[in-house]
């Protein structure tokens, strides 16, 4: 999962959704090898929730994280300390 800053919710929420979906699923196999059996409905839902909160929580911050670059960024010197990288132009007095 990449983290853009201005992401749609709705995109976030579909792929949590399908995390948790997936996440479900590869647990349900790994049940059904180590007990024999399904598992019971409710572990399955209890288990997409965990894992699509988890997801979610990844998500938010990568989010956060990426909105802190963004931040930081405008908080650098765009050419140097203090302009004199710019070729052609002399530096500040």
């Amino acid at each position: 999962m990449t983290a853009v800053p201005n992401e749609p919710f709705l995109s976030v929420a579909v792929r949590c959704f399908v995390v948790g979906a997936v996440g479900t699923a590869v647990v349900n196999a790994v049940w059904w090898l180590m007990a024999g059996g399904p598992m019971p409905p409710w572990a399955s839902l209890v288990t997409s929730m965990v894992v699509m909160a988890a997801a979610g929580r990844v998500a938010a911050y990568r989010r956060e994280r990426a909105w802190r670059r963004v931040i930081a960024a405008y908080e650098l010197p765009s050419f140097g300390a203090d302009g004199g990288d710019t070729p052609g132009r002399p530096p500040a007095v």
